[in-house]
């Protein structure tokens, strides 16, 4: 497990309300080719995880 795994599986999934903690690799892939740029909430529909989600995150 490397360190990027056990920040998903421990600390995100402790702060959030997350179920499906599969699609958090792909949400943080997302997330970081946004970065530095306004945040549109929406962007993880693509992967099936709301904007409310997003938000919370």
């Amino acid at each position: 497990m490397d360190y990027l795994d056990a920040i998903l599986s421990r600390d995100v999934q402790d702060i959030t309300d997350i179920e499906d903690m599969t699609r958090m690799p792909q949400l943080t892939a997302l997330l970081a080719e946004h970065a530095g740029q306004l945040v549109n909430y929406s962007i993880g529909t693509g992967i099936g995880v709301s904007g409310s989600v997003v938000r919370h995150i």
